[in-house]
């Protein structure tokens, strides 16, 4: 019943490597709004956003080594999950977005 993601996974677990500590923070803000709102896509947005503040932070105030281009490139890497979830932004601002572990409408048993 996969479709397949819209990316998140996958950079994230390239990202692990360039920058742990950002990715760390970003997932736990991840795991915590799955398991609260039981919503993927605000946990993914979530995410995305909070990684480049991370960073950014990361390279103010602990580790200014940080390149600027992976700054850059974490904003670029937001906005372009935001892009990818316009239909779950759509569906959350009508409150028609899916939960983690709701059954389906369709695939009840009658």
């Amino acid at each position: 019943g996969f479709k397949g993601g819209k990316g998140v996974g996958t950079a994230f677990g390239a990202l692990l490597g360039l920058a742990p500590v950002p990715v760390f923070i970003a997932l736990v803000v991840w795991l915590v709004l799955v398991f609260t709102t039981r919503i993927v896509s605000i946990a993914s947005l979530a995410a995305a956003v909070v990684f480049p503040a991370a960073l950014i932070a990361q390279k103010a105030f602990f580790k200014p080594t940080v390149p600027a281009s992976l700054v850059v490139f974490s904003l670029c890497f937001a906005a372009l999950i935001f892009v990818t979830h316009r239909s779950n932004i759509r569906r959350l601002l009508r409150g028609e977005e899916n939960r983690f572990g709701a059954r389906h409408p369709s695939k009840r048993k009658p």
